[in-house]
C-alpha cells in the first residue's frame, strides 16, 4: 500500500502554514525553492526511512498569504518558530533546494544546534558577479522550462499543456501569488545575500 501525505496546518505568527508530511523515522525538514510547481512527490522515496516534513513557505503553495515577508530573515524566523511548534522528538536533517538552500544556509548559520545534517541541493544565495543568476521574471513563459531542468521534458510535466483550462488558470494564479512574495524577498540583493559566505 502506498504511503500517503498528511496535511498539517499551523498558525505561525498569524500566517497559515501548511506542512505536507510523509513517512516514519528520523525527521527531515525540506525547504522548497522559489516555486512549488513541482510539488513534493520526491519525498515518497524517503518515506521508508524518514519522516519528511515539506512546508510551503508563507505566500507559496498551500500556505496562506504573507504580506509581512520582506526579506529572507523573515522566512528564517518563520521556520525557527515552526520548529518550536513542531516540537520534534529529535534534531531533524535539513534539506534546502534552490532558494530553499539559501534559506537552509541562513537557518543553519544562525541555529546550527537545531539540526543534524544539512543538505543543499542546487542552492541559490551566493551572489557571484562572475556567474550572475538569471532573472527568471524576465524570461518568456514558453522559455522558462528550459531554465528549470537540464531535460526540458521533465520540467514540462509541471506546466499547462493547453488540455485543462482550469489547471492553466490555477497555475497562472499560483505563479502570480508566489511571484509577489518572491519579488519582495529578492528586492534587497537579488537571489542571494552578499554576506552569505560568512554563514558557511
Amino acid at each position: 500500500m502506498a504511503v500517503q501525505f498528511e496535511t498539517l496546518e499551523y498558525d505561525i505568527g498569524g500566517t497559515e502554514t501548511v506542512v505536507k508530511a510523509i513517512g516514519r523515522g528520523k525527521p527531515v525538514l525540506f525547504l522548497h525553492g522559489a516555486s512549488t510547481l513541482e510539488g513534493f512527490g520526491f519525498a515518497e522515496g524517503l518515506a521508508d526511512r524518514f519522516r519528511v516534513l515539506c512546508p510551503s513557505h508563507p505566500g507559496f503553495g498551500f500556505s496562506g498569504p504573507a504580506p509581512h515577508v520582506a526579506a529572507m530573515s523573515d522566512l528564517v524566523l518563520h521556520y525557527l518558530n515552526l520548529l518550536d511548534v513542531l516540537n520534534l522528538p529529535e534534531k531533524p536533517h535539513l534539506i534546502g533546494f534552490s532558494m530553499g538552500g539559501w534559506m537552509a544556509t541562513e537557518l543553519a548559520g544562525l541555529a546550527r544546534e537545531r539540526f543534524d545534517k544539512v543538505v543543499l541541493i542546487a542552492p541559490a544565495g551566493l551572489n557571484d558577479p562572475a556567474h550572475p543568476a538569471t532573472d527568471l521574471g524576465a524570461v518568456a513563459p514558453q522559455e522558462l522550462p528550459a531554465y528549470l531542468a537540464h531535460d526540458v521534458s521533465v520540467a514540462l510535466r509541471y506546466f499547462p499543456d493547453g488540455s485543462d483550462p482550469a489547471f492553466a488558470e490555477a497555475f497562472g494564479a499560483d505563479r502570480v501569488r508566489e511571484g509577489d512574495t518572491l519579488g519582495r524577498l529578492l528586492a534587497p540583493f537579488g537571489m542571494g545575500h552578499p554576506n552569505l559566505r560568512r554563514f558557511l
